[in-house]
């Protein structure tokens, strides 16, 4: 009869799960898997390689050294190589990095040749920053939701049903500890003043018009969010869930009388009713544009949003340092 197996306190349900959730731990799974489920390896070529005809491997590579540096798995058929850069939480490889392994897989003899990220970031989010082409080599973007439908797979041994059974288990842990955060309220500050060249304030397109524009990364969020907070005048104002997200980068057409010219991709979000605090809800320590991720119950029940700030990161992982929000 087999045991309940406990890590650190936390139940573990499949093998993958005693690596954790760091780059080289996807890595490492992800890689044993290919080499094990020969039906889950030829899927996932198919899948980066659509319309091949001969998708046979008989390699897998882990953090192989060689021209421009170390790759983190390579596929390696008679026809066949692809290169793939796995990435924790929403990160995407740069593109001098995908450079280097276009330039290797350039140097290679095989005829179907394709360079791959992989991380929790969806395909639509890769798209506004990543590629399709890098010196002559495609780039596909993967997230873990899509290895999650490509192991699905009902051929193969019971014992390759049994690993990708528990790979899938380990990449939605993953995506569980990700959906911690899903009634998390971004809260930023909304300026009274007006974009370049517009008739619309910024206050006004969030509180008339039930949008609101942020840019994609850098300082901000690089995928969307399920709750925005908008605050001003030292207090929070209010809640509001994104009833939709898309990327825009211009502005013509989106709000009458915003002429608003961005440089960039920027997330231009559909909001929906106002959640008003019943009670009032100070800054704290957050001063000026700081911005903040809070979880809606806390944001709501304490007297700052710093507090709630804390409370949070907290809450997420207890044993983390307290930080300044």
């Amino acid at each position: 009869m087999t045991a309940e197996l406990f890590l650190h306190g936390r139940p573990i349900s499949s093998v993958f799960e005693l690596l954790g959730c760091r780059e080289n731990d996807i890595t490492f799974s992800v890689g044993w898997a290919f080499s094990r489920c020969p039906d889950f390896r030829r899927r996932f070529v198919e899948h980066v390689l659509p319309g091949i005809a001969t998708p046979e491997t008989d390699v897998v590579r882990l953090q192989e050294h060689g021209r421009g540096g170390i790759t983190d798995i390579e596929i390696i058929g008679q026809n066949v190589h692809v290169i793939i850069e796995a990435k924790s939480g929403f990160k995407l490889p740069g593109s001098e990095q995908l450079t280097r392994y276009a330039e290797r897989l350039n140097h290679q003899p095989r005829k179907h040749k394709v360079s791959v990220s992989l991380s929790e970031a969806s395909k639509g989010f890769a798209a506004t920053l990543l590629p399709n082409v890098v010196e002559g080599i495609p780039h596909i973007h993967v997230s873990l939701r899509d290895i999650d439908a490509i192991a699905r797979t009902k051929s193969g041994s019971h014992a390759e049903k049994r690993l990708l059974a528990e790979l899938r288990t380990y990449f939605n842990r993953i995506a569980r500890m990700q959906d911690l955060s899903s009634n998390l309220v971004y809260v930023v500050c909304i300026s009274k003043g007006y974009p370049t060249e517009s008739e619309v304030s910024w206050r006004d397109m969030v509180e008339i018009h039930n949008r609101y524009l942020m840019p994609v990364g850098g300082a901000f969020p690089r995928e969307p969010v399920n709750y925005l907070g908008f605050r001003y005048d030292s207090q929070l104002r209010a809640i509001r869930h994104a009833e939709s997200c898309e990327i825009i980068n211009s502005m013509d057409g989106m709000i009458q009388g915003c002429r608003y010219k961005l440089e960039a991709p920027h997330y231009l979000y559909t909001l929906g009713p106002s959640i008003v605090p019943s009670k009032v809800v100070r800054n704290g320590k957050t001063e000026r544009a700081n911005r903040v991720y809070a979880a809606i119950d806390l944001l709501l029940t304490c007297d700052t949003i710093s507090e709630a700030g804390e409370l949070t990161r907290k809450r997420l992982n207890p044993s983390a340092v307290d930080n300044p929000a």
